[in-house]
């Protein structure tokens, strides 16, 4: 039990290196990012200042895609279906 544990224990200090996260800067430029959503192969963002942005290329480029919002800070983004539903506050 205790070769097992030290093995195991081992091999997590040993992985984690591998498992680092691998960051890469976009170029969406428009105010702090407060939330964000996925569906398929879509990423949407929602900011602080009320805009909701969609990008079809990992993140490389973003179009503002307002419907209606008010200018209040999107806080939350669901995607339900075909439909992506944006909480303000």
């Amino acid at each position: 039990m205790r070769t097992t544990t030290i093995c195991l224990a081992l091999a997590i200090v040993l992985l984690s290196p591998c498992a680092s996260t691998q960051w890469v800067q976009t170029s969406l430029d428009s105010g702090i990012v407060m939330c964000l959503a996925a569906r398929g192969t879509d990423l949407f963002a929602g900011t602080r200042d009320g805009s909701v942005f969609r990008s079809t290329d990992d993140g490389t480029s973003w179009t503002e895609g307002n419907l209606g919002l008010t200018g209040q800070a999107v806080v939350a983004l669901a995607v339900l279906g075909t439909d992506i539903l944006a909480a303000t506050a």
